[in-house]
């Protein structure tokens, strides 16, 4: 390129004989010196554009120049710049993958038929929608198609019906999150006049996408089809794209609306792509060489999405035209109907410096909705909501994205250029399948953030449960430390994209440098290779708040469980302690539980004797004194028990009389208890024991006091209370077994 055709070829040229004296170090040595990406190095010396005045420093740092020098000359160049005349236009004739709005109309060809077809069926109906696929230009239709033919009346309508023709308001929205409460305004007509208000609401789709409250939305529906009635001074378009049809049926009052109220955006016939090509050249007295028209015309004719693709191609075709003419040599240059997009989009994120271009990640990754069954859609997100690292480098970012036209800012929002990004773009559709399931996590948690700021943080409005799982599974450094904030800021500045051939030898290195870049990015990542930060200020504080909530509860659940086993071990314990203060009780007083329960036994004088637990051999000192039986009464009770000592009187009971059960003993032999009740059925047992043992106390556990058997009939003894006691006769020797 001669030095002399231009200021910015005479800068280049400069940069070029810097870098020679420096000893024409390679462009990747210079991008490790002065952290930019050899890209943007590599342009800046290109000569087709001036490089901005941080890439231009950072070069001559890089080559050891004089920075106070080359800033001055930098300054000289942009002035001439700006003074020298542009040839063949001074704006470009095609858009790229941004849309095309209301003063484009000019521009705007390929779709009138469709236009007249869309603004004639408006007129019939209320409520219209426009079907069609991603990149068939609907956005395009309803701004610079449909509005420009609302705002004009035909010239053979007199005066009144003009009148009645133009509309009140045009009104051009799209639903968001929060439909209802951010467009509450805009779904009122004008009042005080008779002509309607018409709004067109963009990206209908987005009421599926961004996660509208079901009701919100069936409410904001419901708003729209009320356009139908017939004193309603309301008409409304929709555009929506053609796979979310089946949901637009879900709503019984929209399917009967647009029954005969739909147009359907097909793909451009071949004389349409024609005019969309030539047409806006044309407008700007340009050329568009016949070579590159047919090959366009071949490339785009049937591929579905094309139509972004080839209008950004175009654009950068202008901006690498040689003169008036657009070649097929410079739409080489530029990449192609593929590469196009491509190449600019490397160029911006190479010019970015490291932390920047990790910034860059996550802004994008924000504005594109994971599909669920469904292709990528791009994701209008508010500017606070990019609220995350330093803002100095966030607003470098935004503004080169934009200057690259990625991405575009409207109505206080930031989208993407055109959903074509998403797929024509490897190094985005890499991050979206790499982070497709973080991304899901990270939309409804950032949905959740919104509506708790929007409630005054109510603790109802907080994550839980299996929620709160996979949140703090996908952002552990934010869950870990809710006040980390972003990487070391960096001023190096904003680079601007330059359009050069050597950005196509270039690319590898610049591939290679950044991969370098994100490498050490992923050293510092937790969990391998997941970014330090990519929560906002709020999403960070409801994440923390729901956190510690879980924890409170948690150790509520804890010091719940503890004191209950602390009173269950109490009560325990009291219950044992008091089961063995009553142990020595039971048996000093022959008692057992059992005999607590047995109904009293009465006397022969009909007073009921006290129960006496059968098993129990505790001994009972208030029964003394002894009880006496004569032995000439089988059956007669000498006595009983005093007032208040469980158990009877004593028996004198011949053997003749007890159960046959029993082997007889020898006549005579008595068997006595005092101060018990023997167990019923063991009569017999006792006598059988004292015509085997004669003469001798036995003591049985479960009969309370001693039994004690003797042969004389006329021996009395009684057993009391555990207290061997002899009567008239002689006390004989007692054992015990």
């Amino acid at each position: 390129m001669d030095p002399e055709s231009g200021p910015v070829p005479r800068f280049a040229a400069g940069l070029r004989a810097l870098r020679e004296s420096a000893g024409k170090p390679t462009y990747r040595v210079m991008a490790q010196r002065a952290r930019y990406g050899v890209t943007a190095l590599s342009q800046a010396a290109a000569g087709k554009d001036l490089p901005s005045r941080a890439v231009t420093l950072a070069y001559v740092k890089a080559c050891g120049g004089d920075v106070l020098e080359w800033e001055r000359r930098w300054h000289l160049a942009s002035a001439a710049v700006e003074e020298e005349p542009d040839e063949g236009g001074t704006q470009p004739p095609y858009r790229g993958l941004t849309r095309f709005e209301p003063g484009d109309a000019e521009l705007f060809f390929g779709r009138a038929r469709l236009a007249e077809r869309l603004t004639e069926l408006n007129r019939k109906h209320r409520l219209t929608a426009v079907f069609g696929a991603s990149g068939s230009g609907k956005s395009s239709l309803l701004r610079a198609g449909l509005i420009p033919r609302l705002r004009s009346t035909p010239e053979n309508e007199n005066h009144g019906e003009r009148a009645a023709a133009q509309p009140a308001a045009v009104r051009i929205l799209a639903p968001g999150a929060d439909p209802l409460r951010t467009h509450a305004e805009r779904l009122r007509p004008v009042p005080g006049t008779d002509a309607d208000t018409w709004l067109l609401v963009d990206q209908f789709e987005e009421l599926y996408t961004l996660g509208a409250d079901p009701t919100d939305r069936d409410a904001f529906i419901d708003r729209l089809v009320a356009a139908t009635e017939a004193d309603s001074r309301l008409r409304v378009v929709l555009a929506v794209r053609a796979d979310f049809l089946g949901r637009c049926a879900e709503h019984p009052g929209l399917t009967a609306a647009l029954q005969d109220a739909t147009l359907l955006v097909g793909p451009m016939s071949r004389a349409e792509l024609r005019q969309t090509i030539v047409g806006p050249a044309q407008a700007e007295r340009l050329i568009v060489e016949r070579t590159l028209t047919e090959r366009l015309l071949d490339e785009v004719e049937g591929a579905p999405g094309g139509l972004p693709m080839m209008s950004h191609a175009l654009l950068e075709t202008w901006r690498h035209r040689s003169g008036r003419v657009l070649t097929e040599a410079a739409y080489e240059t530029a990449g192609g109907l593929h590469g196009a997009v491509v190449r600019t989009a490397e160029q911006a994120y190479a010019e970015l410096t490291r932390p920047q271009s990790e910034l860059a990640r996550r802004i994008l990754l924000r504005l594109v909705t994971p599909g669920d069954g469904t292709p990528d859609t791009r994701r209008p997100t508010e500017h606070a909501e990019l609220d995350f690292g330093d803002p100095a480098d966030t607003r470098v970012v935004l503004e080169r994205l934009a200057r690259a036209r990625l991405i575009t800012f409207d109505d206080g929002t930031v989208d993407l250029a055109h959903e074509a990004l998403i797929t024509a773009w490897p190094r985005l559709h890499g991050w979206l399948d790499a982070e497709r399931d973080r991304l899901r996590v990270h939309r409804s948690l950032s949905e959740a953030a919104r509506t708790w700021q929007r409630l005054g943080r109510e603790s109802a409005a907080l994550y839980a449960g299996s929620r709160l799982d996979a949140a703090e599974d996908a952002f552990p450094r934010a869950a870990a430390d809710p006040l980390d904030t972003a990487g070391p800021p960096d001023t190096a500045g904003l680079a601007e994209a330059a359009g050069s051939p050597d950005a196509v030898r270039d690319s590898g290195d610049s591939a290679s440098d950044h991969a370098d870049s994100r490498g050490e990015r992923a050293g510092s990542r937790p969990g391998g290779g997941r970014p330090v930060d990519e929560l906002t200020p709020t999403e960070r504080q409801f994440l923390s708040a729901s956190l510690r909530r879980r924890r409170r509860a948690a150790r509520l659940r804890h010091t719940v469980l503890a004191a209950l086993a602390a009173l269950l071990l109490l009560a325990t314990g009291t219950a044992v302690v008091a089961l063995q203060a009553r142990a020595p009780r039971r048996r000093r007083n022959g008692t057992t539980p059992s005999s607590a329960a047995s109904p009293p036994r009465p006397t022969t004088s009909g007073t009921p004797a006290p129960a006496w637990p059968p098993d129990s051999t505790s001994p009972h000192t208030a029964c003394e004194p002894p009880l006496r039986s004569r032995p000439d009464s089988p059956r007669t009770p000498v006595g009983r028990c005093p007032p208040g000592c469980p158990g009877t009187v004593g028996w004198s009971v011949p053997w003749r009389t007890r159960p046959t059960a029993a082997p007889s003993p020898a006549p005579g032999t008595t068997a006595r208890s005092g101060c018990g009740t023997p167990p019923r059925g063991r009569a017999g047992r006792w006598a059988s024991r004292c015509a085997r043992v004669p003469a001798r106390s036995v003591r049985w556990p479960s009969l309370p006091g001693t039994v004690t058997c003797w042969r004389r009939p006329a021996a009395v003894a009684v057993s009391s209370c555990g207290m061997s006691r002899t009567g008239s006769s002689p006390a004989p020797s007692a054992g015990h077994e």
